[in-house]
Order: structure tokens, then sequence, then C-alpha cells
């Protein structure tokens, strides 16, 4: 019988740890919140406490918020700016409200606003 459990025969009955019981759903596992499969990947499931918004007088649509979203959130439309319109949109499905394009923003043309204040 080896002691080496890399090399050991399958046939001289290998131990697998285990991390959880073998319970499948233990009750101390109620307590965790649950979500089906995907949510997390199809919207922000309402953890984002800031978000951005942008004013269309003052987006230039140089595109450095673009460049800069760790997320790939913000995509530049075929507005009019004269029309109220901004020349870039942020997809609020999958922006975290990290910040980074208001940082980034040389006009200032983007800010945070709490999710508490928006409609």
């Amino acid at each position: 019988m080896s002691n080496d459990p890399v090399n050991r025969p399958l046939d001289e009955g290998l131990l697998i740890p285990r991390l959880r019981p073998h319970d499948p759903h233990p009750a101390e596992y109620d307590r965790y919140p649950a979500f089906t499969a995907g949510f997390l990947t199809s919207t922000n499931a309402g953890w984002r406490l800031t978000r951005p918004v942008i004013d269309a007088q003052a987006c230039t649509g140089c595109l450095q918020c673009y460049l800069y979203c760790p997320d790939g959130t913000i995509r530049k439309t075929h507005a009019d700016a004269d029309a109220g319109e901004a020349a870039v949109m942020v997809d609020l499905d999958w922006c975290k409200g990290c910040g980074i394009c208001a940082r980034v923003c040389n006009f200032e043309a983007i800010g945070m606003v709490p999710e508490a204040e928006v409609d």
C-alpha cells in the first residue's frame, strides 16, 4: 500500500475530503439568499448604490467614459445634442455604479446619483 495519495491505486479506497456535510441541504443554508440561475448575469440585482446620469448638453461624445468603463456598459448613441439627447448611454442592467466614468469625464457631463433618489 502506497502512502502517496496522488499515485495510490483506486482500488485502495481513496478518501475524498468534503468541504460541506454530506446532507445536500442542511437547515443552516436557508439563511442565505437564493436567486434563480443566471439572475446576477442579467440584471444588477439591486446592489448598485449610485448610478451615472449624463448631462446631454455637456457631453461632447469624446468616449473617454466608454474607454475607461471596466464593464463596457457605456455605448455611443446617434443622438442629437441640440434636441437634449446625450451622445452616450449607460446600460444600467450591467453598470456597477463605480463612478469611473464620472471621474474621467473632462467635461463634467456625468454625475453619480444615489439610487434612492432615482424614480
